[in-house]
């Protein structure tokens, strides 16, 4: 079984659907009493936000708020007062957080439903990464709940396509927060990998694949999710407060969902509303052009193909290294100089540069030059060869002929 994040990218499993048009016109699920929509709401000075994206749910369709006090059930009603929307709201525990709203508090309610939403609340402590918590608020909810006309084109999607058990929004792109960028199992992949086989997951949990779901916000087939679902799950399964950022059972789960959702023979997708693939577009064009110039700059690499290639070097070069007690880089030259700068970005320091014959200098960059006659080389030694390619060959017979094992020598060709 493939990852799912491979599928996704494979099957190209990526909607946008209008915000202000009904896709189809008519949406094929005309039972609405099928579909639950549950919002955990934490933070009471928040509501007032997240109402406006609340008023957009159709009365047909049963809301179920999850919070924490009862003063915030008392303004969450004060809000609601004076709509049709259908609505029930639970009081529970803080342990667990929005993940025990789902999976605790609102369990029972949600196994009567066909199709389920799930949406909380955020909020960011810190002023260097709020403006980034709060373009991801808009991420999550945005492309949820974003219009009547989206929710009804959301739900017609799951009927239109029915191996489709999960929609996510897409992990944001922001100024200050990596996610988008970068491998989000952080602390979590263990505990994930043990989850999955309390649960009997059959899937493939790769900790260099990156989760393709982050935020636990979605819509999905409540019989993707039975597995969870069904699970009596307790508060006191979930750590208590105050709880740290990452590495908790709850971020565990946030990861796992898509692989539940798979173990149960359905696929998972990102949807987005036209608008935000629009900004988000923009956006990324922006941090791409940056990007590019600075890569250009730094490596001289000026194409995409000379970037995968380069990156593809450097996993090579990361694993190479890691066999060997010590690392000499052959060539003291401009591509010794290129593979040193390498290294120290991958946290490893050579012990030194090889060379044929030494000139003047006996360091570069503060690390010494020495004779490769000069230097006792054994197997715990990796050597990097960092010359242009008309001396490769004749290096390489140098260093067989000191009986250096293939095995320990890598070609850096850049």
């Amino acid at each position: 079984m493939k990852n799912v994040y491979d599928l996704k990218k494979e099957h190209a499993l990526d909607f946008i659907l209008p915000k202000k048009d009904k896709l189809y016109g008519k949406c094929e699920i005309q039972n609405f009493e099928k579909v639950v929509i549950v919002i955990h709401l934490f933070y009471l000075e928040k509501i007032p936000v997240y109402f406006e994206y609340i008023k957009n749910i159709p009365e047909e369709i049963q809301i179920i708020f999850t919070v924490s006090s009862m003063d915030a059930e008392r303004i969450l009603n004060s809000y609601l007062k004076g709509t049709s929307k259908k609505y029930k709201i639970i009081v529970k525990r803080n342990r667990g957080r929005d993940i025990s709203a789902l999976l605790v508090a609102a369990r029972e309610e949600l196994l009567k439903y066909e199709y389920v939403c799930f949406l909380h609340d955020k909020k960011e402590k810190s002023a260097l990464t709020k403006k980034d918590v709060e373009h991801w608020e808009y991420c999550l909810w945005e492309n949820t709940v974003g219009s009547r006309e989206y929710i009804f084109n959301v739900l017609h999607l799951f009927a239109k396509n029915k191996g489709i058990g999960m929609l996510v929004p897409p992990i944001p792109i922001s100024e200050n927060m990596e996610y988008g960028y970068s491998n989000t199992w952080a602390k979590n992949f263990n505990s994930a990998k043990k989850i999955a086989k309390q649960f009997h997951l059959t899937c493939d949990l790769d900790e260099t694949k990156t989760p393709i779901a982050l935020g636990t916000v979605f819509w999905a087939r409540g019989a993707a999710l039975n597995k969870i679902f069904m699970h009596k799950w307790e508060y006191e399964d979930f750590e208590d407060e105050p709880l740290k950022d990452d590495g908790t059972l709850s971020h565990a789960i946030e990861r796992l969902l898509p692989y539940v959702v798979q173990d149960s023979g359905y696929e998972i997708g990102w949807v987005m509303t036209d608008k935000y693939a629009a900004e988000n577009m923009e956006y990324f064009m922006d941090i791409f052009n940056i990007t590019f110039e600075l890569i250009e700059k730094t490596y001289g690499l000026h194409h995409i193909a000379e970037i995968r290639n380069f990156l593809r070097l450097v996993k090579e070069l990361s694993l190479f290294c890691k066999q060997f007690c010590n690392i000499y880089i052959y060539g003291a030259g401009g591509m010794g100089k290129k593979c040193f700068r390498i290294l120290l970005n991958l946290g490893i320091t050579p012990r030194g540069f090889l060379v044929t014959a030494k000139k003047n200098e006996s360091a570069l960059l503060g690390v010494q030059i020495q004779k490769i006659e000069d230097v006792p080389l054994d197997k715990n030694c990796g050597i990097l060869v960092a010359v242009q390619e008309k001396y490769r060959r004749e290096i390489e017979e140098e260093l067989m002929a000191r009986r250096i094992s293939s095995q320990n020598i890598f070609v850096f060709d850049e």
